[in-house]
């Protein structure tokens, strides 16, 4: 994330995601990252997070 940061300056990061796939919301909250929206993607849900850090 630091790279990230340095690189794109203060762009926060988003990371979109299953819903339903709690292995993966659970690595981008340990990376900084919380929810944001709940929303649709291909007509299928996805959650999307922001990272906070």
């Amino acid at each position: 994330m630091e790279w990230e940061l340095a690189r794109f300056g203060n762009v926060r990061p988003v990371a979109i995601m299953s819903p339903d796939y709690l292995p993966t919301r659970r690595v981008a909250q340990k990376c900084g990252f919380m929810e944001k929206a709940l929303t649709t993607y291909k007509d299928k849900p996805c959650l999307i997070m922001e990272c906070q850090g």
